[in-house]
């Protein structure tokens, strides 16, 4: 699912190239590619050709005040 909430930045896309090595038996590339996840904090684990993640304590969580970007303050002097 794109976009997933919770997840650190770019994790989502490479949750999805993963899963397409997968199902194309590319292991060498899933590895590869849950390495990469496992150093922003994603670890992976694989079940029937389906992956499994959870954030570890050391995951960048986006900050709900980074969800949306208000207009900066002006100061009006």
């Amino acid at each position: 699912m794109p976009g997933l909430p919770g997840l650190p930045a770019g994790a989502d896309a490479l949750l999805r190239a993963r899963q397409r090595a997968l199902d194309d038996d590319r292991g060498g590339e899933a590895r590869e590619l849950r390495d990469e996840l496992a150093r922003s904090g994603v670890v992976v684990r694989d079940e029937r050709r389906r992956q499994y993640w959870r954030l570890t304590r050391s995951a960048v969580r986006p900050r709900p005040e980074d969800a949306t970007s208000p207009e900066p303050e002006v100061d009006g002097r």
